[in-house]
């Protein structure tokens, strides 16, 4: 928001506007930001709800945790393989090894993922 502009000591005339309707118009302009801000935040939430159902489907408690640390969290690999074993005594010696593992539970997540989806809405499939 802009403030308004200061004293004319040089006594030229100034424009018709006064500093009020421009202040209006900000304050106006910073409302309407504010309902779209709020807008998309409810679609935000809505959308991620939608999401998670989605994930609660997947069986593999191990998967459902991949998916939300990838993607809801945007932990890096590193990390979410940090996260899956961690606490495993061999972690550090074998740390690669657990890193595909990460890798393939992500895998089966997005293929369960995608039968999950096409159980709810199913493609029509597609004949030449």
């Amino acid at each position: 928001m802009a403030s308004p502009p200061g004293p004319d000591l040089t006594g030229m005339p100034r424009g018709s506007g006064t500093p009020s309707d421009r202040t209006s118009m900000m304050v106006e302009r910073k409302m309407e930001l504010e309902e779209q801000i709020d807008r998309l935040k409810a679609e935000e939430k809505q959308e991620r709800n939608a999401i998670e159902g989605l994930i609660l489907q997947l069986s593999d408690p191990d998967e459902r945790a991949v998916i939300r640390l990838r993607y809801f969290d945007r932990a890096d690999w590193e990390s979410t393989c940090g996260v899956l074993f961690g606490d495993r005594r061999d972690y550090v010696d074998r740390v690669d090894a657990y890193q595909n593992r990460t890798y393939k539970i992500h895998g089966r997540a997005l293929l369960n993922l995608a039968a999950v989806l096409d159980e709810l809405e199913p493609l029509p499939e597609l004949r030449q």
